[in-house]
């Protein structure tokens, strides 16, 4: 589930990157800012609770595939 989570936030910040026509910008009110916040913060979306990746290999272990 938190796999699924991380990925879906920042799938989030990248769509509305694309579609909102609005270039992040650090320390602007309205969108922008709020644009730029979300884009600094993604790559700790994938790391709180634990690495994605060393999360899946724990899981296979668990299952015995690994």
């Amino acid at each position: 589930m938190k796999d699924l989570g991380s990925r879906f936030e920042g799938d989030v910040v990248e769509t509305v990157r694309r579609l909102a026509g609005v270039e992040p910008r650090s320390g602007e009110p309205g969108l922008a800012g709020l644009l730029a916040e979300g884009v600094l913060h993604s790559p700790a979306f994938t790391l709180r609770g634990g690495a994605n990746e060393i999360l899946r290999s724990v899981v296979a272990r668990g299952l015995g595939v690994r």
